[in-house]
């Protein structure tokens, strides 16, 4: 064979069959033409053939009945191992969930894939060992005894072809065959397996899009259905060839060169047409190779001639990469277009909307059972009679047990979430796909999984358990509320107090804490990356989080009531937080829930960019709850504390405070400043983002004690009622710190990552 040939040749579209061991093995000669029949096949169609590569024929086939074998899993023991963040980018996709696409608006990404899911479904697996993400494998047996082993070893022969592509590519664009090295030594790789099953009608399994990293290599199977977006606008059948690899560039590639080396649109369809009508399932193995994550893509050296030549400013990779699968498999929200849909569609055979919307509706009766307790205590005038004894009990007794009903609907929802799998209508109409919805009295409804089901799935999952424990302090709370309806206890019996304290308020404190610690877990199982690292921007987090602290001042409430009856106004205060601290957690689920009814309105996203200095766009990646804290927390010091009670700036905290807050505003803006007025945005000078990254190990817990110590002194000056507000302000500033200091620790990481890349290529 020689060098080069065409594998297709179609509507303007030539896509070179190269042979690789002609680079490998071959003379200098042969190495420095291969290498420049390879970046000439990248810079002209984006993708290229190789034959002769290094990967043995019993490999590969060995790797691809390991991928059947995986695919022909029960759904469930494949949910087990399901894909969790796009940081992490491992585990199993079901059917529908990624939508491949051009689309950067969640929204609209969205809508496209309620309207044409993509037909397939995928497992992810990435270096291993690696110092902080793990693959989920799925249990060795039968026929996937041996599953990781061989996988992994399919990764690093992958990994090796890629790096003697990218070898290729510096040789023949005059860098030097090492020049890439350093780019690509974290082995930020993705090995994907691939099954797109059988289907009845013409239809895209996945519709157009580009990778998004460096280079593809994709193995096919004999069936086909890949096709390659000509110069001519037409899409050309990439038809398989035994024995090769075909091989794609990525975005992160052709910005890398300018857009001399093309990224190029590509899909897939059905097959060729077997027997009668059904086209033939396929399976295929990508692997996506990726610059390291801490790498900054700037434009290649020889690409350009001015600095107005480049057509894009630096992106860090990981930023770059992970943002693009949170929009292809995350069903993500705009504020406004979710909330409308949280009043206007109204899934009621949708388990998991029905439990958010008793959840928030029972903590809605909770606040007004505490508003019944606490207005007659500190606003007299407010009460209306039996406001105590029928208002607030009764009050309780909607909300805890509608608390009840909501968990329950909870834990059925699980067992029932995602177990949809493709179906074909009678009148061979398009496929469809069942989204992950728990519907009640559906066809795949169950009231309770198989033993087996159970006990492989659920019972050995963490996310499972802490929601277990959550469903029983609901049932505690339900007993409480119960036991505390006017009438079930007479209160004329001299056991009453005695009575109340064990039926009602030991209940409740059993409750809350079951709660407590059920919403702690869950927060750290089910949204968290590691358990001690928050995800505030992340809605579900928010929703979790807030749930989780709630059950703390319910259990403070019911401590305090058993111990002090007579200290109603602050047990009433505390049953009240508690109450507000739910009620946000549930809203937030719900807008979560209402993610699988996609609306196309182009709105401000939850997950945005800064919200309280838009000016500044993306160079300020606060999240909402983190901008209003701080902000909050600034007015209530100045007007509410420092304005109303001015003996309290005699203390040596309002100098410190004001020392911490000038120091930290004139170093942050002065990095905004130099950004927006330094031709690079992207690159600030170094030693004024290590000021800015560095700063705050200090100052910030400096601001933080002062404004404690202020917010404690006005307390001794202010009312009783105030009193206990200022109480509340301060007990909200430990999650408050926790969320603050630990959203800049990671942004501090990131930035350092990112400045140590740029040293050690400024020293290369």
């Amino acid at each position: 064979m020689a060098t080069t040939d065409a594998a297709v040749h179609d509507k303007g579209l030539v896509i070179p069959l190269i042979d690789f061991s002609r680079f490998l093995d071959g003379s200098p000669a042969e190495k420095e033409t291969t290498a420049k029949a390879i970046l000439h096949g990248f810079q002209s169609a984006g993708f290229i053939y190789l034959s002769n590569h290094p990967i043995p024929d019993d490999v590969l086939s060995r790797t691809f009945s390991r991928s059947a074998a995986f695919f022909r899993l029960p759904e469930a023991d494949k949910l087990a191992v399901s894909w969790t963040t796009p940081e992490a980018n491992r585990g199993y996709t079901f059917l529908g969930r990624e939508k491949t696409t051009q689309q950067m608006d969640p929204d609209q990404v969205a809508a496209e894939r309620a309207a044409v899911p993509d037909l397939k479904e995928t497992y992810e697996m990435g270096l291993e060992p690696h110092p902080s993400l793990h693959n989920r494998w799925p249990a060795e047996e039968g026929d996937l005894e041996g599953f990781r082993a061989d996988m992994m070893d399919f990764y690093h022969r992958c990994q090796l072809i890629h790096h003697q592509v990218m070898v290729a590519i510096a040789i023949a664009m005059g860098l030097g065959p090492n020049f890439f090295d350093g780019f690509f030594d974290a082995c930020d790789h993705q090995l994907r397996l691939l099954h797109y099953p059988e289907v009845k009608a013409d239809v895209f399994r996945a519709k157009p899009g580009q990778d998004y990293g460096s280079v593809t290599l994709l193995f096919q199977d004999d069936r086909g259905g890949l096709q390659v977006k000509s110069p001519t606008g037409n899409y050309v059948d990439a038809t398989p060839i035994p024995g090769t690899i075909v091989v794609n560039a990525g975005d992160l590639l052709a910005r890398w060169s300018n857009d001399t080396i093309k990224s190029t649109l590509h899909r897939v369809v059905e097959p060729p047409r077997r027997e009668g009508d059904e086209y033939p399932p396929r399976y295929s193995i990508a692997f996506f190779g990726n610059p390291n994550f801490s790498t900054t893509i700037e434009t290649l050296p020889g690409t350009f001639l001015k600095e107005e030549d480049k057509k894009y400013k630096g992106v860090n990779s990981g930023e770059y990469i992970t943002g693009r699968l949170a929009v292809t498999r995350r069903r993500r929200y705009g504020l406004g277009s979710g909330l409308r849909r949280m009043v206007t569609v109204f899934p009621l055979r949708d388990a998991a909307w029905l439990s958010v919307v008793l959840l928030t509706f029972a903590s809605s009766a909770l606040i007004v059972a505490a508003f019944f307790r606490l207005l007659p205590l500190v606003a007299p005038w407010t009460t209306f009679p039996e406001e105590l004894t029928i208002g607030a009990p009764v009050a309780t007794f909607v909300g805890g047990v509608s608390f009840l009903l909501g968990g329950t609907l909870a834990t059925l929802a699980s067992f029932n979430i995602e177990r949809g799998r493709p179906y074909y209508p009678d009148d061979g109409a398009a496929t469809k796909v069942r989204r992950g919805r728990a519907l009640l009295f559906s066809r795949e409804w169950v009231w309770f999984p198989p033993w087996s089901e159970m006990r492989t799935v659920y019972l050995p999952n963490a996310a499972f358990q802490a929601g277990i424990v959550s469903t029983l302090g609901g049932y505690a709370l339900a007993i409480s509320a119960i036991a505390g309806f006017p009438g079930v206890l007479d209160e004329r019996s001299a056991t009453y107090p005695d009575k109340v304290r064990g039926l009602v308020l030991i209940p409740l404190m059993v409750g809350g804490s079951l709660l407590l610690v059920g919403g702690l877990a869950l927060t750290a199982a089910a949204e968290q990356e590691r358990w001690y690292l928050p995800r505030p921007s992340s809605a579900a987090w928010q929703g979790s989080f807030w749930f989780a602290v709630a059950p703390g001042w319910l259990v403070a409430s019911a401590a305090l009531s058993f111990a002090a009856p007579g200290e109603m106004v602050l047990s009433s205060a505390f049953l009240l937080v508690a109450a507000v601290l739910f009620w946000v957690g549930a809203s937030v689920q719900w807008f979560v829930v209402m993610e699988d009814y996609p609306d196309t309105a182009k709105t401000f996203f939850l997950q945005g960019s800064e919200s309280v200095y838009p000016a500044i766009g993306d160079w300020t990646r606060w999240t909402q709850t983190l901008a209003a804290l701080e902000v909050s927390s600034r007015y209530l010091l100045t007007w509410a504390i420092v304005h109303r009670y001015p003996s309290v700036s005699s203390s040596p905290a309002y100098s410190t405070m004001l020392l911490a807050w000038s120091f930290s505003e004139v170093v942050r803006y002065s990095y905004f400043v130099v950004m927006l007025s330094s031709r690079d945005a992207s690159s600030p000078p170094a030693f004024i983002t290590r000021l800015r990254y560095n700063t705050f190990w200090v100052f910030y817990p400096m601001g933080i004690i002062s404004e404690c110590v202020l917010v404690y002194k006005a307390t001794a000056l202010c009312s009783q009622a105030e009193r206990l507000a200022l109480y509340a302000v301060l007990a909200i500033y430990v999650p408050g710190s926790y969320l603050l200091y630990s959203h800049m620790i990671a942004q501090r990481r990131k930035v350092m990552r990112s400045l140590k890349a740029k040293d050690e290529k400024a020293t290369r």
